[in-house]
């Protein structure tokens, strides 16, 4: 894949050819994502991110994203003080510019009448008066400046704080039934599975199959494997940390995952990392920001990891480790995405239905359950059994340009346009999940160290009496 790094500092005649309208671009310091720290960065500054507001098109569609606030049950400002915001903004930046062209004009009278020869004592009191004069307009400038910067910061958080549109297909309150599929393959386990309550890092804690459910899960990661390659996908790695404006850029809640501690990185600064595992949604999104593709036609782009996950449980305390298969594709545009997206449903469907065996229903997520980031997700959930309780094994989410416009994940049009990519998120297969106990064997780190050795029956098929047998 042709993709170059992009530092994404517009030229002037980038922002003509594609309308690209930023706000913080009329400063002379660039603005970062976090409102706890307005660091501010010159043009120079290569390792940080300028967000494309798009300010125009939101007071465009602003009906839209209202509703989409409204129906995701969020609380914001209305989304019509951008425009209100935007319009003090321009005021403040013309009257900073005015002022800068009346200090200019102050200073040549300035230097012109300090050059001239005759009427020395008249010329000095003229002096005085222009000095004081170029030092008055030097505090509008100041003030001015100041007044931008405050009322610009302010727009860049709301902006920042405004989420995705919704697709049209998304429900207002209650999960919506596509469809439930009867499995093709009966797919028959017994779960054993136990849950190590130990930290493996700094509030990290984990859950390993053990048995059966080991062999299981290796098994399991090969069909997705397999399943996904005649599907038109790439497997490729990403790298298990993010930094936070990732997060941030996309609208997530960096509480959902573990910071790791760095001691030479202040708190709250944008640089700081966090654990979200190569099979996760922020791992790709970082493999894309401030990134370009040169050449379209490798469009759309499908790529899958096979590894781990790390996130906050809403039932449990800490951050914990899961087994997934995650799905990225990044598209041209909407009819693009919106192809791809029924593509990968059936490809999902089917691994459930043929591959693995269960009977399972698709759901529409409704709004309130939606991250920022999603137009429309659908729910891959498990029916209940009298072996395992109904369980969410796999999501698909439409994001649109909407994480790329906040992280310049781009592409060159045929015609060498700068446009952004389409996004489209699927956690694909969630294999923990999938081959966890309702009542999971509790072994913590202590017992295992006590034990000393495995046991046969953790390392072995229960039906194989041979291998059990085997002394450890």
């Amino acid at each position: 894949m042709k993709v170059r790094l992009f530092l994404f500092y517009f030229s002037p005649k980038h922002r003509q050819e594609n309308k690209i309208h930023n706000l913080s671009s009329y400063s002379s310091g660039l603005r970062q994502y976090s409102a706890q720290n307005l660091f501010r960065l010159t043009e120079t500054s290569a390792s940080q991110l300028q967000p494309y507001l798009d300010v125009n098109n939101i007071i465009k569609i602003q009906d839209v994203l209202q509703d989409s606030i409204n129906k995701r049950q969020l609380t914001r400002k209305q989304v019509k003080e951008v425009k209100i915001l935007f319009h003090k903004a321009q005021a403040y930046q013309r009257r900073k510019e005015t002022a800068i062209q009346l200090k200019e004009e102050n200073t040549t009278k300035y230097q012109a009448l300090s050059r001239a020869e005759n009427g020395k004592e008249v010329n000095k009191e003229k002096l005085l008066e222009l000095k004081e004069q170029g030092r008055l307009l030097r505090d509008e400038v100041r003030a001015a400046e100041a007044k931008f910067n405050e009322v610009n910061d302010s727009l860049v958080d709301f902006v920042l704080s405004i989420p995705n549109i919704l697709d049209k297909e998304t429900p207002a309150s209650e999960a919506q039934l596509l469809k439930e599929v009867v499995p093709k393959i009966e797919f028959e386990y017994d779960p054993e599975y136990t849950a190590v309550e130990t930290q493996c890092g700094p509030g990290l804690l984990a859950e390993f199959p053990i048995g059966k459910a080991a062999w299981l899960d290796i098994d399991l990661r090969g069909r997705a494997q397999a399943h996904l390659l005649n599907g038109g996908f790439v497997e490729t790695g990403n790298a298990e940390y993010v930094k936070r404006l990732i997060l941030q850029g996309a609208g997530m809640d960096e509480s959902q995952f573990l910071r790791i501690r760095e001691p030479n990185v202040k708190k709250g600064w944008e640089h700081a990392t966090y654990l979200a595992g190569g099979a996760s949604f922020p791992s790709f999104l970082a493999l894309f920001a401030q990134s370009i593709i040169e050449d379209p036609k490798i469009l759309p782009i499908r790529y899958f990891v096979i590894g781990r996950s790390y996130e906050s449980q809403k039932t449990k305390p800490g951050f914990y480790q899961s087994h997934v298969v995650q799905a990225f594709v990044a598209c041209r545009n909407e009819e693009e995405m919106e192809k791809e997206f029924h593509n990968l449903q059936n490809l999902m469907e089917s691994f459930y239905s043929e591959k693995v065996g269960f009977t399972f229903q698709t759901q529409i997520v409704p709004a309130p359950r939606l991250q920022m980031y999603e137009r429309k997700k659908l729910a891959f959930v498990m029916n209940k059994t009298d072996k395992s309780a109904s369980k969410m094994i796999g999501t698909l989410s439409t994001v649109g340009d909407y994480v790329s416009k906040r992280l310049l994940c781009c592409y060159f049009d045929e015609k060498k346009k700068t446009q952004f990519l389409h996004l489209i998120s699927a956690k694909f297969f969630d294999i923990t999940h999938f081959l966890r106990s309702p009542s999971p064997k509790l072994i913590t780190h202590s017992d295992i160290l006590a034990k000393g050795k495995p046991s046969p029956e953790m390392l072995t098929f229960e039906n194989d009496e041979s291998q059990n047998q085997r002394q450890p």
